[in-house]
């Protein structure tokens, strides 16, 4: 805790075990830390609860607690919590899209498995290609493309595939038109009492076809795009805010290699690039963001080691960040037995300076071999 400053007794942790597939906030109702919890509440003044997501589960959580969720005046009513579960679909999203004018890619929603397969086939007809997303925000999460060249069998082969791979996923679907992005860009943007606020921009990674982590650099986005991507997530921003929402969300898109942007998704909630953001704006101070960007992504551990084998390599190479240049390195969090993974995050003052440092990180800790793709590799959509 040295980088920020603070000493472990300045943090109460509070924690709760339960299934993997649990919701915490529910878990925490029903644990005895729910009592520390209420403790805490009776110490503070003014307490505010920072939701991940708005749901059911932790909005009972916090008027249990008697503490507002963060950004609100009063607890959000159920017309609230509903239009933030519609919007992070991807039929909610498209159908707020097409109301507002905002360019989506071509397709349909679509409930139940004989529903998907007459949709899927009628859209190959027409478009040659589609993806098969789950109707869920998910980037890239479950996509299965297919093409008319895979013939009925190949196309009821390829829909068995995905079923059986997502067999806890309601059989809800969004066929669109299979889309080569030659880039992915994002805006995060805040709704508050008094409008919407551009939060910041990134550029969106994938590896092998799913999200992997983002570049943000406001030097990196050009000026059309800004302005196409601020006016249609202050549009959105503007409904949610209709809606009652006040809190983070993102809006994210694609663009062509001829230059078309379609926009894909929103997350009505906090993002990985929410924490990132935040942290970096801690370190740098708010005013050293207008020079600084970050890289957040993850990689596989291709060795067998632990976090502190990692924390020691980046101080031996010298890439550990420093609060006073304000750069380098940080591994964000240990998900090496769970995931499998290394998470880092890298703050420099500008990209070609930020993958010089992620060239040297994955050298380090041996992670050439994952083959993460850069921010400007094509994907489809």
């Amino acid at each position: 805790m040295h980088i920020l400053q603070m000493e472990p007794s300045d943090v109460q942790l509070m924690s709760s075990s339960g299934a993997v597939t649990s919701m915490l906030s529910a878990v925490m109702q029903q644990s005895p830390q729910f009592d520390e919890l209420l403790r805490f509440r009776q110490h503070h003044e003014t307490p505010e609860l920072s939701c991940y997501a708005l749901d059911w589960p932790t909005v009972r959580l916090a008027a249990r607690a008697r503490m507002l969720p963060a950004g609100y005046t009063s607890m959000p009513a159920p017309e609230t919590i509903e239009a933030i579960y519609d919007l992070n679909t991807k039929s909610g999203f498209r159908g707020l899209a097409n109301s507002l004018g905002l360019r989506i890619a071509d397709g349909e929603a679509c409930a139940g498995v004989d529903s998907l397969r007459r949709t899927v086939t009628r859209l190959v007809r027409h478009h040659g290609r589609v993806m098969i997303k789950l109707d869920r925000s998910s980037n890239a999460y479950g996509h299965c493309a297919v093409s008319a060249d895979d013939g009925a069998d190949g196309l009821e082969k390829k829909i068995g595939e995905l079923l059986q791979a997502h067999p806890e996923q309601p059989r809800r679907f969004v066929v669109e038109q299979f889309l080569i992005a030659a880039a992915s860009p994002s805006i995060e943007l805040n709704v508050t009492d008094h409008g919407v606020d551009t939060y910041y921009f990134c550029f969106q990674r994938f590896a092998n076809q799913l999200f992997s982590g983002m570049v943000a650099d406001d030097g990196g986005i050009s000026p059309s795009l800004r302005r196409q991507m601020i006016t249609a997530g202050e549009l959105i921003g503007a409904s949610l805010r209709d809606h009652g929402y006040r809190g983070i969300f993102d809006l994210d898109a694609m663009v062509t290699e001829k230059g078309e942007v379609f926009f894909s998704e929103t997350n009505v909630r906090r993002t990985a690039g929410t924490f990132a953001h935040e942290l970096v704006s801690r370190l740098v101070g708010p005013q050293g963001m207008a020079n600084r960007i970050w890289i957040a992504d993850s990689a596989p551990v291709v060795s067998d080691c632990r976090l502190d084998h990692g924390l020691a390599a980046i101080r031996a190479s010298g890439l550990d960040y420093d609060r006073h240049t304000r750069k380098g390195v940080l591994l964000t969090s240990d998900s090496i037995r769970r995931g499998g993974k290394w998470r880092y995050l890298i703050v420099a003052e500008a990209q070609a300076e930020g993958n010089d440092i992620e060239a040297v990180l994955r050298d380090t800790l041996n992670l050439n071999q994952t083959g993460t793709a850069d921010c400007g590799t094509r994907r489809a959509m």
